[in-house]
């Protein structure tokens, strides 16, 4: 029974911290000088922060599925962040190749994004209760 409580334990630790990170990443994008050029990272976060609450109802009582899912938020946070942060270094930079670096620099975050978000619909098709977003 020790280890189980040492498990919700680390499991509560790490809801926080991924909830921590993506409150993070609304923070660079409220306080983003180029919110406008943003938009669609603005509407993706704040879809998925929904559907980040309604799956962790959802799953309340499925330890090994709320791993995964504030792993996955943790994941997206950082990659939105990083995106936001990318975006905002593109906007200031005169370099030729600027776009390319850009590309290069986001390639990981954007697919991380993408499989995340894809994740996420997946599990909240089991929600009867809410369409996806």
């Amino acid at each position: 029974m020790r280890k189980n409580r040492s498990a919700i334990h680390n499991l509560a630790a790490l809801i926080d911290q991924a909830e921590s990170i993506a409150e993070y990443a609304n923070l660079c994008l409220a306080g983003s000088h180029i919110k406008a050029k943003l938009e669609d990272i603005e509407i993706s976060l704040r879809d998925m922060n929904e559907n980040y609450i309604r799956l962790k109802q959802k799953f309340i009582h499925d330890e090994k599925t709320l791993w995964t899912l504030a792993t996955d938020w943790w994941a997206y946070g950082d990659a939105v962040s990083e995106i936001i942060h990318a975006q905002e270094k593109l906007e200031a930079d005169t370099m030729p190749n600027a776009h390319d670096i850009f590309n290069q620099s986001t390639h990981k975050a954007y697919i991380q994004k993408e499989e995340i978000e894809k994740r996420f619909k997946k599990m909240m098709q089991g929600n009867a209760d809410n369409s996806t977003k």
